[in-house]
């Protein structure tokens, strides 16, 4: 029996056309485990709107305000305090410039935009660093197994770059690829295509929403390489590392989330089976949702076995644990 695991989510969200979410509820209304899926999902949609903000631990916080606070690519000067940086204005500008009300101004309405849009990006790389550390040990390639991922690749990216259209999407979903076409956010597919990143599968859709466009990568990790879960994460819009690119890492663990300011945003979610590259001209306050989103269409395309909770929430809150109070894993 074909199980519309794709729509399941759609149909949580109230996204489905009237057509598809009556055929969609006549399958669950006959299938125990789509119903158990739709159940699973309505609850971890109703416990992540009453989610509250997680208490994280003070060296945790320091770390990321001190990694956001910076301009993108400045280094920390060692040594630095804000009695020199005063004195450097002192020397710097005029008299009265430094002590000028009506200047002053726009400098706290910048740093107040600069810590908002900051705090948007970093709400949601907390909740995706969670997720990824919240991940059970034992992860594999992914649901359908590397070599089902491989083949099904090949298949349909004989050779690459390679332009994908929407049929082509649905098989390679059904292969095991997420494909996360963020349409429950109202975005719409511009493109698709099959290349490869430092011979690394990558898939990339480029999306559309009111002018604004998002690109996403994803790199399955079917390669079967004793390295693929331990190497430093590729940024897939360029081909180079993280650390080359000068990413900030977000989280307490090591593979988990990096992020680059700026415009565009970039955004690399890392985990042992899958890495996004997400790289959004979004305002960053949007960021957030759109992770979210990512992460929840990446959810639903595994299969969870018989015995396991693959609950995501609690998934979410073993890895705030772990985040948070490192020292207890």
């Amino acid at each position: 029996m074909f199980h519309p695991r794709r729509s399941l989510q759609d149909l949580v969200d109230g996204e489905l056309s009237d057509r598809k979410r009556l055929a969609v509820e006549r399958h669950v209304q006959l299938c125990a485990p789509c119903t158990a899926a739709v159940s699973r999902l309505r609850g971890h949609k109703s416990t992540l709107l009453g989610l509250q903000r997680p208490s994280l631990d003070p060296d945790f916080q320091r770390r990321l305000l001190s990694t956001t606070s910076r301009p993108p690519h400045a280094p920390e000067v060692p040594g630095s305090s804000d009695v020199t940086r005063s004195d450097d204005v002192r020397r710097t500008c005029p008299a009265g410039v430094a002590h000028d009300p009506a200047l002053r101004a726009p400098r706290r309405r910048r740093a107040v935009v600069a810590a908002t849009a900051v705090s948007a990006v970093v709400a949601a790389a907390v909740l995706g660093s969670a997720y990824v550390a919240g991940s059970p040990q034992q992860a594999t390639a992914g649901a359908a197994g590397p070599t089902a991922l491989r083949a099904g690749w090949e298949s349909m990216v004989p050779r690459t770059p390679t332009a994908l259209d929407a049929d082509q999407l649905e098989t390679l979903r059904a292969e095991g690829w997420a494909c996360p076409a963020l349409t429950s956010l109202g975005f719409t597919l511009r493109s698709a295509g099959g290349m490869s990143v430092g011979d690394m599968p990558t898939l990339r859709l480029v999306l559309e929403h009111d002018g604004d466009e998002v690109t996403v990568y994803e790199q399955r990790k079917i390669e079967g390489r004793p390295d693929a879960t331990t190497a430093v994460p590729v940024n897939a819009a360029s081909g180079r590392t993280v650390e080359q690119d000068g990413f900030d890492h977000v989280g307490g663990v090591g593979r988990d989330l990096w992020v680059r300011s700026g415009e565009p945003w970039l955004v690399v979610l890392d985990s042992p089976t899958v890495t996004y590259t997400v790289v959004s001209e979004l305002p960053p306050a949007a960021m957030p949702q759109t992770l979210n989103q990512l992460v929840t269409t990446d959810y639903a395309r595994l299969s969870t076995p018989h015995g396991q909770d693959g609950s995501m929430m609690d998934r979410i809150m073993r890895g705030l644990s772990v985040m948070t109070h490192p020292q207890d894993r």
